[in-house]
């Protein structure tokens, strides 16, 4: 930082704290309040470097934050540098500190230089999406990813996760291994109305109706397997094996997963939860679609871009999975699902899936 810049700051900071003590010199002042960290950032970000991002590779748009993604990773790079990380618990997200802070009167569980090596080199990439931003820079010669969650306005860190940012893996090259457009899981369905599945179990049907003008690779994804229009893999002995075909993909599956009155998961071949159907899918992640009511319908992932045809039904709000599960729609029949997750887990079987409209 330059000498003028320097005083600049320093000349903020202090018209701050005469602001704090109403600009009277006559009695002693009371200790002035420590910023919050968006004002930290803003004042940061006023001597930071114009565009951390400049020579970084940047895809998709930031949506709007009290502060932008720039200042705050400006902010932490002046934080971090502070005896024991200053403050940079503050930026964190409730899960890092969670994991990183159990006590909160002993010093964060990260160590130093890992947390710096996230933060100080030059930036290659950005990726925004939905409320999440990915931002790798390299360190010696190897990628490191910092991931960012928009919460209630401030974009906050989550440190305990160091998954590399990468693309959805399209499985191996095969001349029926492809995606298919929403026009194509379409072809053939009567009617204009919105694209809707309907699930016949062992314990009800219960309908979903899919978000396909907001995300509409996802809903072609789920509608092809659902009808055999998009090839999956053949599995055998809980095996994923090298054939694909061209079959309802979901006949057969059971519900893996039930949390009573919380959440269902199913759509899985092993009927464990970790199978897929030979292939993933990049995420699709929309600001205006929250896991934010009962009965929201959703591709279930173990990370960025790694949907692919596990589907999750939450059956209460679950704000903690927003920017990470990508919605996908919206089912109805609510006492079906609430008694489908009261069931044993692997008890309900899905005879079908079709598709209307």
């Amino acid at each position: 930082m330059t000498r003028p810049l320097r005083l600049c700051l320093l000349s903020l900071l202090t018209l701050l704290a005469v602001a704090g003590t109403g600009g009277c010199r006559c009695q002693p002042a009371k200790p002035a309040a420590l910023p919050q960290p968006a004002a930290v950032a803003a004042l940061v970000a006023l001597v930071a470097p114009a565009d951390l991002f400049a020579g970084a590779t940047v895809t998709g748009q930031e949506p709007k934050a009290e502060v932008s993604l720039r200042a705050v990773v400006a902010a932490l790079r002046t934080e971090v540098r502070q005896p024991k990380m200053g403050r940079v618990v503050e930026y964190l997200t409730e899960y890092s500190r969670q994991q990183l802070l159990p006590d909160p009167t002993r010093p964060l569980l990260a160590p130093l230089p890992t947390v710096a090596d996230r933060l100080e080199p030059a930036i290659g990439q950005v990726a925004f999406g939905g409320g999440r931003a990915a931002m790798v820079v390299r360190k010696s010669g190897m990628p490191l990813t910092s991931w960012f969650y928009l919460r209630q306005g401030r974009w906050l860190w989550d440190l305990a996760d160091a998954r590399p940012y990468e693309p959805a893996w399209l499985g191996p090259p095969d001349r029926d291994n492809h995606p298919i457009t929403l026009d194509q899981a379409l072809q053939g369905v009567p009617g204009t109305g919105p694209a809707t599945l309907v699930f016949a179990t062992s314990a009800g049907t219960f309908r979903c109706v899919l978000y396909a003008d907001q995300v509409p690779e996802l809903a072609a994804n789920l509608i092809g397997l659902a009808t055999g229009r998009r090839a999956s893999r053949k599995t055998l002995e809980r095996t994923i094996t090298q054939q694909w075909q061209f079959v309802p993909f979901y006949a057969g599956t059971v519900v893996h997963r039930a949390l009573p009155g919380r959440m269902l998961e199913g759509g899985d071949p092993f009927g464990l939860g970790t199978g897929h159907a030979g292939y993933r899918v990049a995420d699709q992640l929309d600001m205006a679609l929250r896991h934010d009511r009962p009965g929201v319908l959703s591709m279930a992932t173990i990370g960025p871009n790694s949907a692919s045809c596990i589907w999750r039904i939450d059956l209460q709000p679950a704000p903690d999975r927003d920017d990470r599960d990508p919605v996908v729609g919206q089912c109805q029949e609510l006492a079906v699902l609430q008694a489908m997750s009261r069931m044993p887990e692997n008890s309900v079987v899905v005879q079908s899936v079709t598709v209307q409209r």
